[in-house]
């Protein structure tokens, strides 16, 4: 009886540690995949540039033209106000903006998710709501560049 017991328990034993060692070879594949993965998305990425959004609301109407930011000065509220950005490539490059912060849901962009060959102005808007207070609001226009 105790040798049956033995040699059953083998049996389970040797099965345990080829499920062990399959499981093993699976998950090694699975992570090897997602590594090819995240290096080849990582070489499509050209750039990433981030602009600044500054956006004051107030009772009067005020410029900045500070550059390397998209600074709209002080707005109304219930208004709005436009800002150009001048893009430069020497190849296509495919371009995503996205926005994040206090001003993502006020913030429009003239195109989003084109194709960059050469020179192109981006027009971008803010449209504040008119139940805002009046204060300093900031976020964030992300550009993506990435190759065709």
């Amino acid at each position: 009886m105790k040798e049956i017991q033995k040699n059953s328990l083998a049996g389970k034993n040797k099965f345990y540690n080829m499920f062990r060692w399959l499981l093993l070879i699976v998950s090694i594949i699975i992570i090897i995949y997602f590594i090819v993965y995240i290096i080849i998305s990582l070489n499509d990425i050209s750039d990433v540039q981030t602009l600044d959004i500054n956006v004051k609301v107030g009772d009067y109407i005020g410029f900045n033209l500070d550059p390397g930011s998209l600074n709209f000065g002080t707005v109304l509220p219930g208004s709005g106000s436009i800002r150009t950005v001048t893009l430069k490539s020497d190849k296509p490059l495919r371009v995503h903006i996205s926005f994040e912060g206090e001003t993502t849901k006020w913030i429009n962009v003239s195109k989003n998710d084109f194709i960059l060959n050469g020179t192109d102005n981006l027009n971008f808007y803010v449209n504040v709501p008119g139940d805002v207070s009046m204060d300093n609001y900031t976020g964030k226009a992300v550009i993506l560049f990435t190759k065709l």
